[in-house]
């Protein structure tokens, strides 16, 4: 047998039926329900380049979610520059702010925040804070990496209040390193309920400076079963 012999040509799979159906609806009324629905069926079945096909469509047709779409999509691949001029072009281009916006612009600031090369995020932050749980956080971190501790208190304190997961932790380490060890202890279990693992170390660590060693010992295995991977290495004795 030739082992350079052509290979006989396998015929593409059929399409999914639901993608044929909204596909179809797509062609016949290209509007931003067609659209979104198209293109999330398409991502989700990691078609990446015919969502962002369609999005840049929506686009084109005056639909300024395809924007917001597209940034998205572009973010989860790695194109981060790309991604951030592609929210904030959905952004300049909404000319009545409202509180899809305003979680836009929430979403841009935390990306922004957690670029090495931004240092604008505040605005978009304080925008957004209200509207995207990560925003709020976010604004917390900022305001106490330039000491503003008790502004920090209070943009933390509305999150868990709002009970948004990702104001426990930062709001509780602030607590306990203020000396409101008790309250921070409450905050990392009820964190811990929600689902952040890493509440769980944190907590271990402040059991463990009150000599309350089995305790700390049973939340540091919590911790590591979340897949906390400090609390991982402790166990491991790598740190």
């Amino acid at each position: 047998m030739r082992l350079d012999a052509e290979l006989p040509e396998h015929p593409e799979l059929p399409e999914h039926p639901e993608l044929v159906q909204l596909g179809a609806r797509w062609a016949q009324k290209p509007d931003g329900e067609t659209g979104l629905a198209y293109g999330h069926a398409l991502a989700a079945r990691g078609l990446m380049d015919r969502a962002a096909d369609v999005y840049t469509q929506l686009i084109a047709n005056d639909y300024p979610v395809g924007y917001y779409e597209l940034a998205w999509l572009e973010h989860d691949r790695g194109r981060h520059e790309r991604a951030d001029a592609l929210l904030q072009a959905y952004l300049d281009t909404t000319a009545t702010p409202d509180e899809f916006a305003d979680h836009a612009a929430g979403v841009l600031g935390h990306w922004r925040w957690h670029s090495p090369n931004r240092t604008d995020a505040e605005a978009l932050l304080r925008r957004g804070a209200a509207h995207y749980p990560s925003a709020r956080a976010d604004l917390g971190h900022l305001l106490r990496a330039r000491g503003d501790d008790q502004e920090a208190e209070a943009v933390l304190r509305a999150g868990v209040a709002a009970r948004e997961l990702d104001s426990y932790l930062p709001l509780a380490n602030l607590l306990d390193e203020t000396g409101r060890s008790d309250e921070a202890e409450q905050l990392y279990r009820d964190g811990f309920d929600l689902g952040d693992a890493f509440c769980a170390f944190n907590l271990s660590l402040l059991l463990e400076r009150h000599g309350r060693d089995d305790e700390a010992a049973a939340w540091l295995r919590k911790a590591a079963d979340g897949g906390d991977h400090a609390a991982i290495r402790r166990l491991a004795g790598l740190d």
